[in-house]
């Protein structure tokens, strides 16, 4: 009997020791898988932190969206008028092409006239020189008419003086007297054809000078028309000219426009593209998130009797009868996760109700649908009973009671007190 107390106390002390390496692996092993937890945690705060980042970023570049979009929409307005107003200009430049090769033949027609004007000046002055030329000659011959005519007269009275002399050739002189009075008359008829012909060339003269006249006033007003036309056309190249800029400057500025508006849709793009890359990472974050809930909410990788049972949190009978599991109850920090989830093995599947009577009326559900057993666990029976031995928490390595590393809320306190660490 003494050996075998012997063998005893050295098997419980090996067990002992065996428990306590297995308690330190596993508390190593529990740092290993918290550490890698923690650091799992970190990057989904971190995620979670991307994903307010991605939202504020998608809300901005909304709004910068539509701030691109408005400003296109007036640089599309601005454009349109920019074209009106080309358009504009261009149908004036055309008028004004018009108007200028209008006004080109009409200098080019005034220019002719002007030649032709010139012309017959030039015709004119030719015809009133020869009028002198000719008034010259029809002037020298009065003269000489005259000078005939006063000889004629000088004789006459001569031939009358010795009228009274020679009475006995008065007959013989009366055919030379009618000689002379005939060549008097054809004198005095060449005198009058003479004076016609001056009369007619001085009015031939007048007329010349009063049309000479009229065409120096028209070609004054052709002139004065020409020089108002060159000051138009210079105008009008002017006009033209500053068309040319206008239209030149606003070609730049649209082109400028189309550029600027090439690189916001480039832009616009990239963040659009941003956009949807950070909605997809979004999305994708938000299923992983929603499956993990559907998850939880469905207790995925519970017995098919723990989910029987917790799908009845329902059922208006057991309206706030039904806690929860174990599980669903305990806050533990990260740290501790796996050792609480070890050190409960199966517990934490077991079940919490208020009383005695829902959890009886649960096991009858059970049973009478052969959905399985579970473990119950109402409030009003439970007596908490930790069997704590002193100086364990001194040794290596240990840390704690499980009940010591979870809270809680108070009326489950029971709960975490119960030998099932």
């Amino acid at each position: 009997m003494t050996d075998q107390a012997e063998k005893a106390k050295v098997y419980l002390d090996v067990k002992e020791e065996l428990k306590t390496n297995e308690v330190n692996v596993f508390i190593m092993d529990v740092k290993n898988i918290d550490e890698r937890l923690a650091e799992l945690k970190e990057k989904q705060r971190s995620a979670e932190r991307n994903i307010g980042t991605v939202r504020m970023e998608y809300q901005e570049n909304k709004t910068k969206h539509t701030q691109y979009s408005e400003k296109i929409e007036a640089l599309e307005s601005e454009i349109e008028d920019i074209r009106s107003k080309q358009t504009e200009l261009t149908v004036q430049k055309e008028k004004k092409e018009s108007e200028i090769n209008l006004t080109k033949e009409q200098i080019l027609h005034l220019t002719s006239n002007n030649e032709r004007f010139n012309l017959d000046v030039d015709s004119l002055n030719k015809r009133k020189a020869k009028g002198a030329e000719e008034l010259e000659a029809y002037k020298n011959n009065m003269s000489s008419l005259f000078e005939e005519s006063a000889k004629s007269e000088e004789a006459l009275k001569n031939h009358e003086s010795k009228l009274q002399e020679i009475n006995d050739s008065i007959v013989e002189e009366e055919e030379t007297v009618s000689s002379i009075q005939s060549n008097m008359i054809e004198r005095l008829n060449e005198i009058s054809n003479i004076k016609t012909q001056m009369q007619r060339f001085h009015t031939m003269a007048e007329n010349t000078t009063s049309r000479k006249d009229s065409i120096m006033a028209r070609k004054r007003i052709l002139e004065a028309s020409i020089n108002g036309l060159k000051v138009n056309l210079k105008e009008e190249k002017l006009i033209k000219d500053k068309l040319e800029f206008e239209k030149k400057d606003l070609k730049e500025r649209s082109e400028q426009i189309n550029q600027s508006r090439l690189s916001e849709n480039q832009e616009l793009g990239k963040v659009e593209n941003e956009r949807k890359e950070q909605i997809q990472a979004l999305q994708t974050l938000e299923s992983k998130h929603k499956a993990l809930s559907e998850i939880s909410d469905q207790y995925e990788g519970y017995n098919f009797s723990i989910k029987k049972v917790m799908a009845m949190k329902t059922n208006p009978q057991y309206k706030n009868k039904i806690c929860g599991v174990v599980a669903d109850i305990l806050k533990v920090e990260a740290l501790y996760e796996r050792a609480i989830e070890i050190a409960l093995g199966g517990n934490y599947q077991n079940i919490i109700t208020e009383d005695e009577q829902s959890a009886k009326a649960l096991i009858k559900y059970l049973k009478e649908n052969k959905f399985g057993r579970a473990t119950f666990l109402p409030l009003t029976n439970i007596r908490p009973k930790v069997n704590k031995v002193s100086g364990i928490k001194s040794e290596p390595g240990v840390i704690g009671y499980g009940d010591e590393l979870v809270t809680t809320e108070s009326k489950y306190d029971n709960v975490i007190k119960i030998p099932s660490w």
